[in-house]
């Protein structure tokens, strides 16, 4: 008997591999195992069994690695659409749905409170009976409601008909949002014990573990980020993807997939509703909703009648340091009245630009180009790219004065200046650099939740799945950082974080939002104050309809990358020129924004296209027949990107 394999490699092929007798009875498609490749231990999955001799000499599978499938029955039929959609290997797609780890070992998790189940209100109850009576059918849905309007109670009620209906429900959030807090409000519904949590910091074991019970109908809820979608769910009922419009649920490394894409074509080949939340749609699916290709529903106010927090612009050029006036006082009051406040930066370390005063030298990363973050707490100057990192040095590399100016400021710098500001107030910082240790992330919140700190300071951890009783401010240091980012996205992604962010306040008393800015008259700031999504979206639509842009057409974007810039420029030239004789013409090349990551030159090609198949399939043939065989370069295909950086 032989066995056809999937390995988790860049090429189409499969690979056949004899089955020992010992194994013939138990052997299963869909099954991992143990298999020597090229002289190494590999993972295998399971893709056909066969009695027939292939006709060239076999090595055997060493092992069985489970004694059932570990992969739902659709995995194969969503790969190979992954294959020909983003030009991936099948082989790629296929592994997605492979869980790592040989020894299954439970996650321990401890939740401290368990919310009620609360009854919905007419709004919600309209929506959440309207995609109830398709729960056995396809039906992708949009629930646009603005900051706490009580999305995630009418995706309770429908997880909970789901689940007592014997089928399983996953729910996908951002990473940043898989907070205890949003654990809790799904695992109350049937205890912790039924819930599956998938993240980025549980061991291949744990995740074996979790794989294991969700085959099982052992957990019939699934939430985590975008890899909990490739989940061994079987008994798939619902999927739902909150706060849909973040780009991390797309992924950055081959195979380039967005969730959402995936999503739509496990829901519609297993006929069960697609249900996509935010208070800030991307325009490509508010789009679809307002031109009738996926259902609608709207959440005009927040739950249980709590107004909106009031929004107000300040304008910082007359402004003497990092906080305006008006900020300091307000933060103040707050924390006097038994309230708290949230300031937000999304930019981690002390300072983002060291400059030498003597000769102007700005210090870079040798492998990037970017400029290096100064980490007080260390006292390092590191990159955020590619982790570089120095002790900071005393003096310039340059001229060799002492005279080094810190420009900028980040969430290190300001929980400094807040403490020398506040000195009697608890302040607590939420980025990167703090949440490191297991269990850090849970006890800063804790500390929020509880009362005991005055002013949480953090990045976009801090904008998403929170849902203070006390907070009262939230501050935007700077809203400019991302206002002018050279992509066609930056824009949507403004409004959204600083949107998402201003949600935070008021959930339980009357909030307001003080947003720090140079330029008060931009138009997505007076959106951003207006608390207008359909305002915003009119505007950027017309700007996106002039220029050509998502959801007007599709992009794909080829980047070449290499650590010999003449190697790359030649290879990106080559590869346009093949294919404008192939009849695609795309725009480039030219070196990408950011020019140099990881020691690797970087520039890239685009094309603007109704449909991307086709260029896909032209492209997967250069690039195995071609392109995959030039020493040291890498060529990306990322179709539908969200960045162009």
């Amino acid at each position: 008997m032989w066995a056809l394999l999937s390995l988790n490699l860049p090429i189409e092929s499969f690979f056949t591999y004899s089955v020992p007798a010992e194994m013939t009875p138990l052997i299963q498609v869909g099954q991992r195992v143990e298999v020597l490749f090229r002289g190494k231990s590999r993972l295998g999955l399971v893709i056909s069994i066969s009695s027939e001799e292939p006709g060239f000499k076999t090595l055997p599978i060493k092992r069985l690695l489970d004694e059932t499938p570990l992969t739902p029955g659709y995995a194969l039929e969503i790969a190979a659409w992954m294959a020909d959609y983003y030009g991936c290997s099948i082989n790629e797609a296929l592994h997605l749905f492979v869980p790592p780890g040989i020894k299954p070992s439970p996650y321990d998790y401890q939740l401290k409170d368990s919310p009620p189940f609360y009854p919905l209100n007419k709004e919600q109850k309209v929506i959440y009976q309207s995609i109830r009576k398709n729960l056995n059918t396809f039906y992708p849905a949009l629930i646009y409601g603005v900051t706490g309007s009580g999305k995630t109670e009418v995706y309770r009620h429908l997880v909970k008909d789901v689940v007592e209906a014997g089928r399983q429900a996953v729910i996908l959030v951002p990473e940043i949002a898989l907070t205890p807090q949003t654990i809790s409000r799904f695992a109350s519904l049937f205890g912790l014990d039924a819930i599956s949590i998938i993240n980025s910091r549980m061991t291949p074991s744990n995740k074996l573990y979790s794989f294991h019970r969700i085959k099982k109908g052992e957990t019939p809820i699934i939430l985590g980020p975008r890899s909990a979608l490739f989940t061994p769910t079987d008994q798939l009922g619902l999927i739902i993807i909150d706060e849909e419009q973040e780009h991390s649920y797309k992924s950055g490394e081959s195979p380039r997939y967005h969730a959402r894409q995936v999503a739509f074509k496990i829901a519609r080949q297993k006929g069960i509703p697609l249900v996509l939340g935010s208070a800030t749609p991307a325009l490509e699916t508010y789009y679809a909703a307002k031109s009738g290709k996926i259902a609608y529903f709207e959440l005009k106010e927040r739950y249980k009648g709590m107004q909106l927090p009031t929004v107000k612009l300040i304008d910082m050029k007359n402004e003497p340091g990092d906080f305006s006036r008006e900020l300091i006082t307000k933060v103040y009051e707050q924390q006097k009245s038994g309230y708290q406040s949230i300031l937000f930066i999304n930019r981690r370390g002390y300072s983002p630009h060291i400059i030498c005063k003597h000769c102007g030298y700005r210090f870079l990363c040798p492998d990037c180009s970017v400029t290096l973050t100064y980490h007080r707490e260390d006292h390092t100057f590191e990159c955020h790219y590619c982790g570089y990192s120095i002790p900071h040095p005393g003096q310039c590399s340059k001229c060799g004065q002492a005279e080094l100016d810190l420009v900028g400021v980040g969430t290190e710098r300001l929980e400094l200046e807040l403490s020398e500001l506040f000195r009697s107030f608890k302040i607590v910082r939420m980025d990167r650099d703090v949440t490191q240790k297991k269990g850090s992330h849970a006890a800063i919140l804790e500390q929020v939740r509880s009362g005991e700190a005055d002013i949480l300071v953090g990045t976009q951890m801090i904008a998403k799945g929170l849902d203070f009783d006390k907070v009262r401010l939230v501050g935007v240091v700077s809203a400019d950082i991302s206002l002018n980012l050279p992509d066609f996205r930056s824009g949507e992604y403004t409004y959204s974080l600083l949107t998402q962010v201003a949600g935070r306040a008021g959930r339980k008393v009357p909030g307001e939002v003080l947003i720090q800015t140079y330029h008060p008259e931009h138009y997505i700031l007076e959106r951003v104050r207006e608390q207008n999504y359909a305002l915003f979206f009119e505007k950027e639509l017309e700007t996106r309809r002039r220029f050509d842009y998502p959801p007007f057409t599709r992009i794909v974007r080829l980047v070449i990358r290499g650590e010999e810039e003449e190697k790359v420029r030649g290879t990106a030239d080559s590869l346009y020129k093949d294919l404008k004789s192939a009849g695609y013409v795309f725009l480039g090349p030219v070196p990408c924004p950011l020019e140099k990551i990881k020691k690797n030159y970087r520039y890239h090609l685009f094309l603007k296209a109704l449909q991307v198949a086709p260029v896909v399939k032209v492209l997967k043939k250069l690039l195995y027949e071609k392109y995959q065989k030039i020493k040291d370069i890498y060529v990306e295909v990322d179709v539908d990107p969200v960045s162009m950086l």
